[in-house]
């Protein structure tokens, strides 16, 4: 698996792995699920491939499909809950796209324990 080098404009504190993998996801509380896939993930996010826009802070229930990350060879994905409740930081449409395509990145919001 490949990880992504940190650089200077870096944000995050963790270590990111490239990893492509199917899931699905919401709005919270909306029942209305569409297919995604992950870019790369960290232990405080992922930045996802979607078609469709979505506005900053908006809450996102993603689905993890641990069973298609296994016949990719890889079990990094693993490390993750089926069930992710997160926040989105930021959102922007990828140029060249045959239709519209957006790359999204997401914040896990923190378990109350």
């Amino acid at each position: 698996m490949k990880v992504v080098k940190k650089t200077d404009i870096e944000k995050r504190s963790n270590e990111r792995r490239a990893h492509q993998a199917p899931i699905r996801l919401a709005r919270f509380n909306t029942g209305s699920w569409l297919d995604a896939q992950t870019l790369n993930h960290c232990l405080e996010g992922m930045c996802v491939k979607t078609s469709v826009h979505f506005q900053l802070g908006t809450a996102l229930l993603i689905r993890v499909e641990h069973g298609a990350s296994k016949a990719s060879g890889t079990c990094a994905f693993e490390e993750l809950p089926t069930i992710i409740l997160a926040e989105v930081k930021w959102c922007r449409e990828i140029p060249d796209a045959s239709f519209s395509t957006y790359e999204t990145g997401v914040k896990y919001y923190a378990p109350h324990y």
